[in-house]
């Protein structure tokens, strides 16, 4: 069956819902995850499995009061079942101040699928694998990963004859690597399964890995750190989650709170969320149907805007920017496609100027929670971290723990690269950043990984 005719027969079955005469209102997401995927260590593919999952998620109102309710399933009895629970949870809620309001009206955002690769191929992709174990057979490295390929399929309708349904594909690769002591790390997301090189990563772990000297402690303290895009990755998530969403904004824990207008980070800094950027991985509406609005937190250093969704706009008499979050969550809007806007260096620029600092692919465990109002995040280096001595990598360093306020650490950027990398994981469905390398000039390590 094709990916069009898959879409429309769901669409028939969920169809009945949406006009059901037993609610006031309802509407519903469903979201179809297809994939392979694939995990591999000491030259063996001990995983490679295909999924196919479908969560249908329906929130009814009847009455000013909202029921909500999830299915995991498409069988009929059980989508049946799921509603009547929504159902069952408006009559019981206790009803709202006021009724509900703001709901897309007759909003068709629809993709055509022609273009929609499949998933990965199982013997092309087994194929690349046991390519990667023979080069790294030869280097005497030992190689680890995963590897998944897919789409990802977001439908909303309502009863007012919204109807949104997007398919995107994506393929999404890590590797570890390791040489006696020394170990690497890289990884690749695209959002065109067919195009993922593994060979490009590889080299980049490999390259880290390959090293004489085990990694040694250095004395703690302030560092130059130049950081690869998965560790920017891993601060800006958490930026997203507690800076730039109205809920936190408005209720003053975000570090943007009272400060619209204001220089707060470095002047080459502009963080932006985009559904329909090129390259991203896309969602152009949201999970009521709305369509998604670009939105710039940071406009060249300067606090702009947050995000916002239907409730909060209204809450606040706020323009709605496209931001629902999946019903179940009580988080408020949430921005799920964060960019960096690119610079002009290059990783080996920003090494060639620094003295003395740190090179962080990645970093593990970070808590973005310790004091949202500055950004203060704590988080562990973890492979194939370097100490950079007169722009060289000299040799690697063992695992450190960082306590560290971004926004101050955002005032002193020293470079961007103009290259950028889409960071994802198998695990996060749409939600994505499109990222440079970053050269920070302060950044604070207060003890080490035990």
């Amino acid at each position: 069956m094709s990916p069009l005719n898959t879409t429309q027969s769901l669409i028939d079955q969920l169809m009945p819902f949406v006009q059901s005469k037993e609610a006031d209102f309802v509407t519903l997401y469903a979201q179809t995850v297809q994939r392979r995927n694939w995990r591999f260590a000491n030259q063996q593919i001990p995983q490679a499995q295909f999924q196919n999952a479908i969560d249908v998620t329906f929130k009814v109102i009847r009455k000013n009061s909202i029921g909500i309710a999830s299915i995991g399933s498409s069988e009929p009895e059980l989508l049946e079942e799921a509603f009547k629970k929504a159902l069952l949870l408006a009559q019981q809620n206790l009803p709202l101040e006021k009724t509900p309001t703001g709901f897309p009206e007759k909003q068709q955002l629809r993709q055509q699928k022609e273009s929609i690769a499949p998933c990965e191929d199982i013997d092309r992709t087994a194929t690349q694998i046991q390519r990667l174990f023979h080069i790294c057979q030869g280097a005497d490295v030992d190689l680890a990963g995963s590897y998944s390929a897919g789409s990802i399929e977001t439908l909303v309708m309502n009863s007012q004859e919204t109807l949104c349904d997007h398919t995107q594909p994506f393929a999404t690769t890590t590797l570890i690597t390791n040489y006696g002591p020394c170990s690497g790390f890289a990884a690749e997301t695209t959002a065109l399964a067919q195009t993922l090189d593994l060979q490009e990563p590889l080299k980049r772990a490999m390259g880290l890995a390959l090293c004489e000297t085990s990694p040694q402690q250095i004395p703690l303290g302030d560092y130059e750190v130049i950081l690869e895009p998965e560790a920017v990755a891993d601060l800006i998530f958490w930026l997203s989650y507690t800076g730039f969403g109205a809920k936190a904004f408005e209720e003053g824990s975000s570090f943007l709170s009272g400060k619209i207008g204001e220089h707060i980070l470095h002047p080459s800094l502009t963080l932006y969320d985009d559904g329909n950027e090129s390259g991203m991985l896309k969602l152009p509406f949201d999970y009521e149907g709305n369509p998604r609005q670009r939105v710039t937190f940071v406009n060249q250093g300067k606090a702009n805007a947050v995000v916002y969704d239907r409730v909060y706009a209204q809450r606040y008499e706020h323009t709605h920017t496209g931001h629902t979050v999946p019903f179940t969550s009580q988080e408020g809007p949430y921005p799920m496609h964060v960019g960096i806007q690119p610079g002009e260096s290059t990783v080996e620029d920003m090494l060639s100027q620094c003295k003395r600092g740190l090179y962080i692919p990645r970093l593990h465990y970070v808590n973005g929670l310790l004091n949202p109002t500055e950004a203060l995040m704590s988080g562990l280096t973890r492979e194939g971290c370097y100490l950079i001595e007169n722009g060289e990598l000299t040799q690697p360093v063992s695992a450190m723990r960082f306590t560290q306020s971004i926004v101050e650490a955002f005032k002193h950027i020293k470079g961007l690269t103009a290259a950028r990398r889409l960071v994802s994981s198998a695990h996060t469905g749409a939600h994505a950043t499109l990222v440079p390398a970053m050269h920070l000039e302060h950044f604070q390590f207060t003890d080490y990984a035990h």
